[in-house]
């Protein structure tokens, strides 16, 4: 899966941005809702960004060792 997405990021990178972008708002977007309505049923959504999060930082380890792009 992380070698799948390297490929993807390193072929699409306008696609791989939005996708970090998406990420971020999305993030934001949580942490937004869990302070102002004060409710915890939010906090599971933080599981989203965090596994996103690890999949771009394996991927980006694959593509640096792996991926050589000049």
């Amino acid at each position: 899966m992380f070698r799948s997405y390297a490929v993807f990021s390193s072929d699409h990178p306008w696609v791989h941005r939005i996708i970090l972008l998406l990420t971020l708002v999305f993030t934001i977007l949580c942490v937004y809702m869990t302070l102002v309505e004060e409710n915890v049923l939010f906090l599971p959504l933080f599981l989203v960004p965090l596994l996103m999060t690890l999949l771009f930082g394996k991927s980006s380890d694959y593509k640096r060792k792996f991926l050589h792009s000049n």
